[in-house]
């Protein structure tokens, strides 16, 4: 039985993430993704930086890799222009290497956090029309004829003649506001979102205003999905330790074969990390500080933070699950149930949360399973985890009921 829609995913700590199938979608690394067209013994990671040692990255930096990255069609071409940026940062400013990787995701806080933007597209047009000197219904005209407000905000902004020259957006600045607009509350809040949306776009050069509109709406367009930037960060990390070793005296960049298991090796690592801890916010500066090889010892299951949960792959038939799982040899079995996915964690301070399969709190909906939880606790257990369906039970007839 399967969940229509569903993708194949990996368990947090019971199946090895080489066992997970790839998606077709442009996002996701197909298998064998760290094949040798991807050329990173060629890319000059120190000569691509636009800026010095230590200083913050600017934002144009990462909004000409968005635009690289939007023309191309290549996933595996993607990939290696995501990773040769990371390598970029991490080489010469590593503490923006969270920002970047934020923007990239275009998420500024783990999807459990529930922290969302909220700029409407309302006004965002106003945001767009007053910072450019242009009316509302202008803009909404130009929206209609290219579908895309961030490209409209490009064009309006590229008409516009500056007596003086703004200072540089930084991608740590345009994070920040980002965050602020995201926490804004209160009285007056939109206009005040607003305002912080015009003080940005003032300073956009080039394709800064075009990306910055598109984050603001959620909706970045550059065919890098989350996976793919896992991939990037993993195969940057990865690359940037070995040049260190290199640098130090120890074995060259390997090629061929041996970079492409080495890669893969990462990704794995940085995948399986994700999947039991799913804050960058974590992994980023686990990855800087500690490196690969020590990831797992710093960056795992957590109880209060959601682990990834395994999803359903719909199959044709019981013969075509025979045929993917009898190949690992003995495996289990369990009933599908009419109920609602239900992944409860208890902390060692004795609160309880509850999360839905999109890692959404949703403790309050469920008293009646923290109060029963006491009772089905052991002696001497203080924390744990528990993946687990919500069901409807009828306690006279003693048998499950429909959700509803």
């Amino acid at each position: 039985a399967g969940e229509e829609g569903a993708k194949a995913g990996p368990s947090a700590a019971a199946r090895p993430l080489k066992l997970k199938q790839a998606s077709k979608a442009k996002g996701a690394p197909p298998k064998g993704s760290t094949a040798a067209t991807i050329q990173y013994h060629k890319y000059d990671v120190a000569g691509a930086a636009t800026w010095k040692a230590g200083e913050g990255v600017p934002y144009l930096f990462l909004a000409r890799v968005f635009g690289t990255v939007e023309d191309e069609p290549k996933r595996l071409r993607i990939t290696e222009l995501m990773a040769n940026a990371f390598r970029t940062v991490l080489a010469v400013s590593p503490q923006d290497l969270l920002p970047v990787v934020r923007l990239t995701t275009n998420k500024i806080a783990a999807d459990y956090a529930g922290i969302e933007l909220g700029i409407g597209d309302s006004i965002m047009i106003k945001a767009v029309a007053e910072t450019c000197g242009r009316s509302v219904a202008a803009i909404k005209e130009s929206l209609e004829q290219e579908g895309d407000l961030g490209i409209v905000a490009l064009q309006s902004r590229g008409k516009q003649m500056m007596m003086m020259k703004p200072k540089p957006l930084t991608v740590r600045g345009v994070f920040k506001v980002l965050t602020e607009i995201a926490m804004a509350s209160g009285k007056d809040v939109q206009t005040r979102k607003k305002d912080k949306v015009k003080q940005m776009l003032v300073s956009a050069q080039e394709k800064e205003a075009q990306y910055i509109v598109r984050a603001l709406q959620g909706k970045m367009r550059i065919g890098a999905s989350e996976q793919t930037v896992l991939v990037a960060l993993a195969h940057a990390v990865a690359l940037s330790e070995a040049e260190a070793t290199a640098a130090a005296g120890g074995a060259k960049l390997p090629k061929g074969e041996a970079l492409q298991e080495q890669l893969a090796a990462a990704e794995a690592t940085v995948k399986q990390a994700f999947c039991e801890l799913p804050n960058l916010d974590l992994i980023v500066p686990a990855l800087i500080e500690h490196g690969l090889a020590n990831l797992h010892e710093h960056a795992k299951l957590n109880a209060g933070i959601p682990v990834k949960p395994m999803l359903a792959k719909p199959t044709k038939g019981l013969s075509e699950v025979l045929d993917r799982m009898g190949q690992a040899g003995r495996f289990t079995c369990e009933f599908k149930y009419d109920g609602e996915r239900t992944q409860i964690h208890m902390l060692e301070d004795g609160t309880v949360k509850v999360f839905s399969r999109n890692s959404e709190e949703t403790t309050s909906k469920y008293p009646d399973i923290v109060a029963m939880l006491p009772k089905a606790m052991a002696p001497g257990v203080k924390s744990f985890i528990l993946d687990a369906e919500a069901v409807a039970y009828d306690r006279v007839k003693k048998t499950i009921m429909p959700f509803q």
